[in-house]
């Protein structure tokens, strides 16, 4: 199947609680590809935007095994 960034939806995890300057601050990241409603989580990553980076690799590798 072709893996397009369009199909993924991104959520973003949000924080409940109010804090200072980067405390609390969340990280994790889900995808979920539409189409085959694949879903991929990382919070491994320091930042969002790398943690999106690693969901959308492993989602492009699941897809290569459907």
């Amino acid at each position: 199947m072709e893996f397009k960034i369009e199909d993924c939806e991104t959520i973003i995890g949000r924080e409940k609680d109010k804090g200072g300057q980067q405390v609390g601050m969340r990280t994790d990241v889900t995808v979920k590809h539409i189409p085959t409603g694949i879903e991929a989580y990382s919070c491994a990553g320091r930042n969002q935007h790398k943690n999106r980076e690693i969901c959308l690799v492993m989602i492009e590798i699941a897809l290569s095994y459907v």
